[in-house]
């Protein structure tokens, strides 16, 4: 079971599973990522490898943690299973448009 949280610039990307069996490790890498580094903006889901609803609530508590920073945390690359999980609860306009995504 791989997964990574690695910082870069504004961009912050996972790598490996965003489920319910390492939600709680995600979200903390990403959260103490979001409050460690100010200048984060987007989030690079390119090599997410399986997501489910828990990696879904990551997603959204990461956004509204960069919120309250004063920041807006835009989705970018989704991979496949990222796509689809946002697909199918018709959340897809979360994904940023793909010229947005180019690294800064």
């Amino acid at each position: 079971m791989k997964r990574q949280v690695r910082c870069r610039g504004k961009r912050m990307s996972i790598e490996g599973e965003m489920t319910v069996y390492t939600a709680a490790a995600v979200s903390k890498l990403v959260l103490d990522g979001l409050a460690e580094r100010g200048a984060t903006e987007l989030l690079d889901l390119s090599k997410v490898s399986e997501m489910d609803t828990a990696g879904l609530q990551i997603l959204l508590v990461a956004r509204r943690q960069a919120a309250a920073l004063g920041r807006e945390l835009r989705i970018v690359a989704p991979s496949s299973p990222v796509r689809g999980v946002l697909e199918l609860v018709q959340m897809s306009t979360l994904i940023d448009a793909p010229s947005a995504g180019a690294l800064p």
